[in-house]
């Protein structure tokens, strides 16, 4: 059966009903292909919003089943150009280098730092 294609709306459907972590890494994966055809290494050529979306929600999908070395390896396979510009996917990278060196405690005080200075 052919899955709809990867939309916004899709996405929000998929992030909004997955009853568990499990099932949202499964359902993200799916749609792997689909976002890797919305750039190529010099530029985005799709929705950069749903990228930027999909990328941290699928790379959080993987910390929250404890696949942190196929979360590493998925940010090789984000859009570069994406990436050095988008602060979600950044923070989602921070958190996924954080988890990977076991350094929790900073990750806290930094993300929370940066958010009540906003306030």
């Amino acid at each position: 059966m052919a899955l709809p294609p990867l939309s916004k709306e899709r996405l929000a459907e998929v992030l909004t009903t997955a009853p568990s972590p499990s099932a949202l890494y499964d359902a993200l994966s799916h749609y792997e292909p689909d976002a890797n055809l919305l750039f190529t290494d010099s530029e985005v050529t799709g929705d950069a919003e749903l990228l930027s979306v999909f990328y941290s929600s699928y790379l959080i999908s993987l910390l929250l089943i404890n696949e942190t070395p196929e979360a590493r390896m998925l940010t090789h396979r984000m859009p570069p150009t994406l990436v050095a510009k988008d602060q979600t996917l950044q923070n989602s990278i921070a958190l996924l280098q954080a988890v990977w060196q076991n350094d929790h405690v900073q990750v806290y005080k930094g993300h929370f730092k940066k958010r009540r200075s906003r306030t």
